[in-house]
């Protein structure tokens, strides 16, 4: 890769980039995200509905709560399809929405409990609900612990580490990824997987590393946010719960707190229903990522999350060992290019390969886990006996 990057008369193609800072939708997309910003602060209108005596209904409070989501939801994904946003744009738009709709949510289920717990009026409090809104957390918490300075030689560090970050990661896309699906549709689909198996991993180290180890403690240190807890060694998670638990706290501590638990809440559910939902609610989201980017509903990746839910119950046998381990870096290195193939494939105008090349995979890989999980339970049952 390194070679090839050195002998290149230009290091990168730019017409990635060319697509998206001199596309005649960027200004679409900025007045998007001001758009979305600003309506993020309907969030307080619920809050003060609560505080009044005539709007204060529970069932009201609700119906005004959740609508104002549907709409900056269905806001962002109309923008995106009406105006008809190349892949970068879209995802960007849908994302930012998505992280507002999140804090938004966040930010009215806890003030209105904190005002039921405590017995006392929720005060919306404009200020407050602004440094949310710049504050790395998608849970809101009334006081978040804070430092007492800025260190602008670390957010200087942080700033170079994204610039230097992005250039290679768009080196990476330029030369190795976006060639590979573009040809995706005429290419032996298992050559286009192998050909892809290390600059996706890449990609995919390169984009955590941006997001949660750069921008994210950027953003920390610049709102005087003390708590850095963005992540833990995911790559030594030898379980998919515990990589999902690991690599990205923030929507972990989301789901956890406001699906999860608010499910079990408020209709009386099992653990195991809860779980299925919170799974259900994140599959759902991710494959509408993938259905703003190929303009087309697959649901593969949809049934392969949920799928999870079975290798997540059933393989926890392989938790704490080095198979474990093993058996989850197969795959992360296997399943990300396996999925972009057979997404690409499809939308370059090639053969659906989900039955040939996904579904084996599948049941060769999460019956192999299943397997060994089992195995692995048995003989430590044998050794304690």
């Amino acid at each position: 890769m390194f070679t090839n990057l050195m002998t290149r008369k230009e290091p990168a193609d730019m017409k990635l980039m060319l697509s998206v800072f001199y596309s005649t939708h960027l200004l679409e997309v900025f007045v998007t995200f001001a758009c979305q910003a600003l309506y993020a602060y309907t969030a307080l209108i619920p809050v003060y509905m609560a505080g009044t005596k005539k709007f204060s209904g529970r069932l009201l409070i609700n119906i005004v709560h959740h609508t104002l989501q549907s709409l900056l939801f269905f806001f962002t994904v109309v923008c995106i399809v009406w105006r008809d946003w190349n892949l970068i744009h879209a995802v960007s738009a849908f994302i930012e929405g998505l992280v507002l709709l999140m804090k938004m949510h966040s930010y009215i289920r806890t003030k209105l409990e904190i005002a039921r717990r405590e017995s006392k009026a929720p005060s919306p409090d404009i200020k407050d609900y602004t440094m949310y809104l710049l504050i790395p957390s998608l849970v809101y918490e009334p006081n978040f612990p804070r430092t007492t300075r800025i260190r602008w030689g670390y957010v200087a560090e942080k700033t170079f580490s994204v610039i230097l970050g992005i250039s290679t990661l768009y080196i990476v896309v330029t030369n190795h990824v976006m060639p590979r699906l573009e040809d995706s549709g005429t290419v032996n689909p298992v050559l286009s997987i192998v050909s892809l198996l290390l600059p996706f991993l890449g990609c995919y180290l390169l984009t955590w590393f941006i997001i949660f180890e750069c921008i994210c403690n950027g953003f920390a240190e610049v709102t005087y946010l003390a708590d850095r807890d963005f992540y833990s060694d995911w790559w030594n998670s030898t379980t998919f719960d515990e990589f999902a638990r690991k690599w990205n706290k923030p929507v972990h501590e989301f789901l956890l707190r406001h699906v999860y638990l608010e499910t079990r809440d408020s209709y009386k559910i099992s653990k195991f229903n809860a779980t299925v939902f919170t799974f259900f609610m994140s599959a759902a989201l991710h494959e509408c990522v993938f259905i703003l980017m190929f303009r087309a509903v697959k649901m593969y990746f949809f049934m392969l999350q949920m799928v999870q839910v079975v290798i997540i119950i059933y393989g926890r046998g392989l938790r704490g060992t080095r198979l474990g381990n093993l058996t989850f870096w197969c795959g992360m290195i296997l399943g990300l290019p396996l999925q972009a193939v057979i997404y690409s494939r499809e939308y370059h105008g090639g053969e659906p390969i989900f039955m040939v090349i996904m579904m084996p995979a599948m049941i060769f890989g999460f019956g192999g886990v299943l397997v060994a999980s089992l195995l692995h339970i048995s003989r430590l049952k044998k050794k304690s006996s």
